[in-house]
């Protein structure tokens, strides 16, 4: 079972993109998530350089749906 949230930084989506290398947070913690999605910049890809269509995603995983849900999103 993966982990309850995620932070990503990818293209707005639906879902968070299948790579690992845009994965700012996976954990348990709401408040660590949090955190991590407060102090994560937009506006940079997933190896941390410039790109201006990218942003930071907040998701939260759904069991019943076995799939993660978008519930927030940041540009730069």
């Amino acid at each position: 079972m993966p982990n309850t949230y995620r932070i990503d930084r990818a293209m707005e989506s639906v879902s968070p993109p299948c790579g690992m290398n845009s994965i700012l947070y996976s954990g348990d913690s709401w408040s660590a998530a949090c955190r991590v999605f407060a102090h994560a910049e937009g506006g940079k890809d997933e190896w941390n350089q410039p790109r201006c269509l990218y942003g930071v995603m907040l998701s939260v995983w759904n069991p019943s749906r076995n799939d993660w849900i978008v519930k927030r999103w940041k540009s730069k």
